[in-house]
């Protein structure tokens, strides 16, 4: 009589061990789960901006647009000077300073147009 009643309470303690252990794994999972919504609802967002971005990158250097302004600002009167061209290693520091010191990358190295 007393093993079964020991045999009893063991079981009862795998129980509420198991359902415990049980309620704890749903709860992670649950928080995996939004957190993984969350990462593919901001690549969702990050993918259309740069695709809007290259659209963007096309109209602005597009020939028939570049032609335009060309026309309307006379460029072909204009002289450059050579102080007046700089380098991309020497505009990189400038423009996308706040990208590198976040990502730590060179975003030029990475455009692929």
């Amino acid at each position: 009589m007393d093993k079964i009643r020991r045999l009893k309470y063991i079981l009862i303690l795998v129980f509420i061990l198991t359902t415990i252990t049980t309620f704890i794994t749903k709860k992670a999972v649950y928080n995996l789960s939004k957190e993984i919504i969350e990462v593919e609802n901001q690549i969702a967002d990050l993918e259309t901006e740069r695709y809007m971005l290259r659209i963007e990158w096309s109209y602005l250097t597009s020939p028939e647009r570049l032609m335009e302004i060309s026309e309307k600002t006379n460029l072909e009167q204009i002289t450059i000077t050579a102080k007046q061209i700089k380098k991309l290693k020497d505009l990189t520091p400038y423009y996308y300073a706040k990208s590198q010191k976040e990502n730590n990358v060179n975003p030029i190295a990475k455009l692929s147009f």
